[in-house]
C-alpha cells in the first residue's frame, strides 16, 4: 500500500486514518472515543470510524450516577476501555471508569482466614443482653 501526501506529516496522518478504518476492536485496549448519543441507560461512544459501543451508566463512575448527562455530553472525547465484544451481535461494551481509574477501589478487600479464636461468643435471646429472670414472690 502506498500513501502520498504534500509532506511527511500529511502522509502519516492519512496512514493513521486508514489504519483506524481497517482496525478491529481489541478487548482490554483503551481508545479515545467520541460520545455520539446519550440514553437513559448509558452513552454510545464511537471508538473507531464506524465502530461504536455502549458505555453503560454503571461504567461511568465508581459511585451511583443518576443521569448520564451529569457525567458526559454529546461530542465529548473520552477514554474508554473495551471490556467485551458480544459474540452473537458483535456489540461492544465499554467502560469509562476503567479507562481513567484502572486500579480503582472496586475490588473486595482481602479477607482474613477464619479462625475460631476470632469468633465472638453468641449473645443469647436474639442478640440482646438480657439478665436472667428472677422469681417474684407476691405478697
Amino acid at each position: 500500500m502506498t500513501i502520498y501526501g504534500k509532506n511527511t506529516a500529511c502522509a502519516q496522518a492519512a496512514l493513521e486514518m486508514v489504519k483506524a478504518i481497517i482496525e478491529e476492536p481489541e478487548v482490554g485496549k483503551v481508545y479515545q472515543g467520541t460520545v455520539k448519543r446519550i440514553m437513559d441507560f448509558g452513552a454510545f461512544v464511537e471508538i473507531l470510524p464506524g465502530k461504536e459501543g455502549l458505555c453503560h451508566i454503571s461504567k461511568l463512575a465508581r459511585t451511583r450516577v443518576e443521569n448520564v448527562s451529569d457525567v458526559l455530553e454529546v461530542g465529548q472525547v473520552i477514554p474508554v476501555k473495551l471490556i467485551e465484544i458480544d459474540r452473537t451481535g458483535g456489540r461492544l461494551s465499554l467502560s469509562y471508569i476503567d479507562a481513567i481509574d484502572p486500579d480503582g477501589e472496586t475490588k473486595a478487600p482481602a479477607r482474613k482466614p477464619f479462625n475460631d479464636r476470632d469468633r465472638k461468643p453468641r449473645k443469647p435471646f436474639g442478640g440482646h443482653d438480657r439478665k436472667p429472670r428472677t422469681e417474684r414472690s407476691e405478697d
